[in-house]
């Protein structure tokens, strides 16, 4: 009896262990040694006794639970060949019941991995401790972002489905409507003239050019047109009428001649009226000076008034009696404005009076001016050998595109 329990000692001291059959389905193992790898076991002996008249250790087990895909080698005992079972991902609970060293327990086995176990003993017929064993399990994870919108279909300007990066979509190529062939809502400055919105696009900054910086159409020239008259002022009946008009295009701008008590010879001047670019618009020219046939035939002291620069002549006020003492003259520029939608307009400036020229005969006479919206082009006079009376001719001026 001391013999058996020597050997039984012996064979714990020396760290062996020794489990005999396989695993089943159900957790139990039988038949062939088996070794189970790449899991986690925990488990809890409990005691184990050695029967005397055979020198079998019977009794002890051991519980615990392991983790992972199992993966059995067993030996097969007529052979001595090694098998190798195939790995299972699974959860087994069993019991495991041996004789002569082996272990027996229940647990389960989940996951991915393999188990393996010992058991030890120490004593006599007895099995105390845990069994314990563990091994390394291999995870590998990948995991693969993308964004959302090159995982979807590529965007394409035209199929009537605004994408991401569109600000619209018609699907069509028109460029005139209102959402262009590259998918952008049409504005002004986008070199597409916009049916039904733009008069012209021509994709730049520049507002005095042909077309303004909201797509409007921006004037060329100034147009005059003959209008109405003044009243004349002196003796309408005296003399003979004289109706000289400045040359088209032309505005009065001054009056010279010759005057003594009275005016004895009266000649217009005309200028040439244009849009000239300024700043962010136009503004109006007045140059190319010429003059009218001089009427009258007497006056000593010469003298002449001019508007000032770019200004013309549009009314004056005096003194006459039998013929023309004294004039003076109102001048007024044109300014070309640019409404908020992009409309271009032009209208009369401030007057402004030049300084009065002739005699203090006759009676004063009250203003008078050219119809609204109107500069004077021409010299309406009645003159024999001095100026018996004076008006002028107006006409209507506008924008010409």
């Amino acid at each position: 009896m001391k013999r058996f329990a020597l050997v039984i000692s012996g064979l714990f001291a020396c760290g062996g262990t020794a489990t005999e059959g396989t695993e089943t389905a159900s957790g139990s193992s039988t038949g062939a040694s088996s070794t189970t790898t790449a899991s986690t076991t925990e488990g809890t002996p409990t005691t184990g006794s050695v029967d005397e008249s055979t020198g079998e250790l019977t009794g002890g087990s051991t519980t615990g639970s392991s983790t992972g895909d199992a993966t059995t080698m067993a030996v097969d005992p007529s052979t001595s060949d090694t098998t190798v079972g195939a790995t299972t991902d699974a959860t087994s609970v069993g019991e495991t019941t041996g004789t002569e060293g082996s272990t027996s327990g229940e647990g389960s086995t989940s996951g991915e991995g393999s188990t393996s176990g010992e058991g030890s003993t120490s004593g006599e017929g007895s099995t105390t401790g845990s069994g314990e064993s563990t091994s390394s399990t291999s995870e590998s994870s990948s995991e693969t972002t993308a964004d959302s919108s090159s995982s979807g279909e590529a965007v394409v300007c035209g199929d009537n489905d605004v994408g991401p990066g569109e600000a619209c979509d018609d699907g069509n190529d028109v460029d005139t409507d209102e959402c262009t062939s590259m998918c952008l809502l049409a504005e002004c400055g986008d070199g597409f003239v916009q049916v039904g919105v733009d008069a012209c696009d021509d994709a730049n900054e520049v507002n005095n050019d042909l077309c303004s910086n909201k797509c409007v159409v921006t004037p060329k020239t100034i147009t005059l047109v003959a209008g109405g008259n003044t009243n004349q002022v002196g003796n309408v009946n005296g003399g003979s009428p004289f109706n000289d008009p400045c040359p088209a295009g032309k505005v009065l701008i001054g009056f010279q001649g010759f005057v003594g008590s009275y005016h004895g010879r009266i000649q217009g001047v005309c200028g040439t009226v244009g849009l000239v670019p300024a700043m962010e618009g136009f503004s109006v020219a007045v140059t190319d000076p010429v003059t009218l046939p001089q009427r009258g035939l007497q006056g000593v002291t010469q003298w002449m008034r001019m508007c000032p620069t770019d200004q013309m002549i549009v009314g004056f006020s005096g003194r006459s009696g039998g013929l023309v003492d004294q004039l003076t003259f109102t001048c007024a520029p044109l300014v070309v404005s640019e409404a908020n939608d992009g409309a271009w307009s032009i209208a009369l400036g401030a007057t402004t009076n030049l300084a009065a020229i002739g005699g203090n005969g006759g009676q004063p006479f009250a203003q008078t001016n050219c119809p609204a919206g109107q500069v004077g082009t021409m010299q309406r006079l009645r003159a024999g050998d001095g100026i018996d009376a004076f008006g002028v001719g107006c006409s209507t001026f506008g924008l010409g595109f």
